[in-house]
């Protein structure tokens, strides 16, 4: 269990152009603080941007876009002494072998992205 140490969680909305993301990121703002999270932008002049193209109407643009929202939960684990050490190996053996270093990098992100133990 985390302390009572301040944590910040990322909320990512992601979709193509004109699906509803930002009229989502403004909603979900406008909840955050009526719960008293603390809720900021990561650019903020580019959500500025927004706010004065769309008038930060959201429910209109959340009607118009209909958006359907799929809920995901990342857990960010940090990679171990023996992950790291592994991810080194399979570079190692990679690029001796001649495959090359991008599918050995593949192999270093995919494992430090399982948290799996090596």
């Amino acid at each position: 269990m985390m302390d009572a140490k301040k944590v910040e969680v990322s909320i990512v909305v992601s979709g193509p152009v004109g699906s509803g993301k930002s009229a989502l990121l403004g909603e979900i703002e406008i909840l955050m603080k009526a719960l008293g999270v603390p809720c900021r932008y990561a650019d903020e002049d580019a959500h500025q941007q927004e706010v004065f193209l769309t008038h930060a109407d959201w429910t209109e643009a959340l009607d118009m876009y209909k958006p359907s929202v799929v809920l995901v939960e990342h857990i960010d684990r940090p990679v171990t002494d023996d992950q790291a050490h592994a991810a080194w190996n399979v570079y190692d053996l990679e690029t001796q072998s001649g495959k090359g270093h991008i599918e050995a990098m593949k192999a270093v992100i995919s494992l430090s992205r399982l948290g799996a133990p090596a």
